[in-house]
């Protein structure tokens, strides 16, 4: 029994995961490492790229070598003639040769400068599908000819390092191994072994090797000049060209189509480890922690902006604690309760204020909802505008320094913070803040400071005054019905009953204006909690959303690394 399914595409994590890093790479405002290596990281995309194009193509094998260690010539003993001429004046290769197939696709090619390579055909079928390439030299004195080595060699999968007795410490040649390590597959070969090759001189290069990072590296040892002169001569290279056949064995048979998949396929995921690699190292070690940290800040200075501008506006409309009586807006609020009271002990409550106001023993003078609101709003507006201004500046200014300070770009935060971009202002402010008073005065006055016009402090306050004020007809009618008298005694009765009404709303009137001095203290509370909250939502939507803006934009760029990695460890 078959079943058909589509092949798996091995390129196609690494497509998806140059996708993420191309959209990582737009994010990189706030990043400086990642915005600084911004050309370098869209050259590593664009390289992971290439090589999940040439994952199905020709093997590419460059011979890396410096100024006189052979390399051409070992070009020309493997394809047994010379076809990779050196310079007349100095051992140095100046243009590019492409040892290939007649039928080979040399595209990929495509970064190299027209007219630097000369391609020297071949109809040898085990190297169909390998390119050997004989570059420039890398400490070549031409500066561009390292120019023409470099896209070869970002193209190449395997690299076939020529060195020799001499220059195998070359520190230009272990910077370029220490460049594409995991990049690329290595093969090593030591040249002139017919001048001398000492063991300890191989031992060496391999412990330089191994010390670079290269676990077991392969090495060969080779004279190309005896087994170019072999093979030019018609005789076959004897013991006296090394390695050669063994080189020879590896690029015909050991580097077969499956081999070279798997080489490709290696050299895939080590371009693109390598690329995220150098995204990590733009944003910076823990800089999810450093971007949380930052936020949570941003929420300390918004809270802290939030309070200065609640204490001034506070402080502006509600007064000055200490001197109640003084304060009309304060009157307005002992009156919302004074005359929220109903039934005789209301009456007497009514009377007993006008009577008071009459002595000058009132707070103030009396205000109604509106003058209430109106001494709200003109309270706000005479605020210090600039010194509101200055609160909210101070609070962009530190949150951009904060920003800064955990290492990410100080020009993203003051672009994205700056008052005039957020829309923070000490006219916002001040609109927020006499909103909020002049809501909270809306529902207190709807609501009587919590008192209906109807309850059981009604009941309670008004029980004794009613019961006294009702015996004055009672005992009137009891006198008529038992004495005959409808006036006398009755009537000092009566006196006396109202008396008794008076002393006792008295009493009762004292213990309510210290409960309503209690309530017009967390009347005022509800105010200024009301213009806080305003201010603190006003602040909200022009500093902690920008900021959160910010840190999700920066964060959606960790995402996509992140990604990135997570799709490139699926292949």
């Amino acid at each position: 029994m078959t079943t058909d399914s589509a092949p798996r595409d091995p390129g196609a994590p690494f497509a998806r995961a140059a996708t993420r890093l191309r959209s990582a790479l737009s994010k990189a405002e706030s990043w400086p490492g990642m915005a600084a290596a911004r050309p370098t990281l869209a050259a590593g995309i664009d390289g992971i790229d290439r090589a999940r194009a040439g994952l199905s193509g020709s093997l590419w094998i460059l011979l890396l070598g410096g100024t006189g260690v052979g390399k051409s010539t070992l070009l020309d003993a493997l394809a047994g003639r010379d076809i990779a001429p050196a310079s007349v004046k100095r051992p140095t290769t100046l243009r590019t040769t492409f040892y290939a197939h007649r039928d080979a696709d040399l595209s990929p090619l495509g970064d190299v400068p027209p007219g630097a390579g000369e391609l020297a055909a071949h109809d040898i079928e085990a190297l169909r599908e390998k390119v050997v390439i004989d570059p420039p030299d890398f400490d070549s004195a031409v500066d561009a000819n390292r120019a023409r080595l470099m896209p070869l060699l970002d193209a190449a999968d395997l690299v076939i390092v020529v060195a020799d007795g001499e220059k195998y410490r070359d520190e230009a040649l272990h910077e370029l191994l220490a460049r594409y390590r995991g990049e690329k597959a290595f093969l090593f070969v030591m040249n002139k072994l017919d001048l001398g090759l000492p063991d300890a001189v191989r031992e060496d290069f391999r412990a330089a090797l191994e010390g670079a990072g290269f676990e077991e590296p392969r090495m060969l040892a080779v004279s190309a000049r005896e087994a170019f002169e072999a093979r030019v001569g018609g005789r076959d290279p004897g013991e006296g060209a090394g390695d050669l056949i063994e080189l020879e064995r590896i690029i015909a048979e050991e580097l077969d189509r499956a081999r070279i998949r798997e080489i490709k396929a290696a050299n895939l995921s080590g371009i693109a480890a390598h690329v995220v690699a150098a995204f990590d190292s733009g944003v910076g070690a823990g800089a999810r922690e450093r971007l949380s940290a930052w936020s949570g800040r941003c929420r300390e200075i918004a809270r802290g902006v939030s309070s200065r501008l609640g204490a001034r506006f506070s402080r502006a409309v509600l007064g000055a604690r200490g001197k109640p009586r003084a304060d009309e807006l304060r009157t307005y609020l002992h009156g919302l309760q004074m005359f929220s009271f109903g039934g005789v002990f209301g009456v007497y409550l009514a009377l007993s204020e006008r009577l008071r106001a009459l002595l000058g023993r009132a707070w103030s003078r009396p205000v109604d909802a509106i003058e209430a609101r109106a001494l709200a709003e003109a309270r706000v507006r005479s605020v210090d505008n600039d010194a509101v201004g200055l609160d909210i500046a101070n609070a962009s200014a530190a949150a951009t320094a904060e920003f800064a300070a955990s290492g990410l770009a100080v020009d993203a935060a003051r672009s994205r913070l700056a008052p005039s971009r957020t829309g923070l202002c000490a006219g916002g402010a001040a609109r927020e803040a006499a909103r909020g008073a002049s809501e909270a005065l809306e529902d207190l006055t709807a609501s009587g400071l919590g008192a209906s016009r109807f309850n059981l402090r009604d009941l309670v306050y008004n029980l004794i005054p009613t019961l006294l004020l009702l015996a004055i007809p009672a005992y009137a009618g009891y006198s008529m019905v038992t004495h005959k008298v409808p006036f006398g005694r009755p009537a000092d009765a009566g006196l006396l009953a109202l008396a008794l009404i008076v002393a006792v709303s008295y009493l009762q009137a004292a213990l309510v204006r210290r409960a309503f001095a209690r309530g017009s203290a967390r009347a005022l509370l509800d105010i200024e909690g009301r213009m806080s909250a305003r201010l603190g939502a006003y602040v909200e939507r022009g500093l902690v959303a920008p900021c959160d803006s910010l840190a999700r934009d920066a964060g959606a760029a960790l995402d996509d690394i992140d990604a990135a990695r997570a799709e490139i460890g699926k292949s």
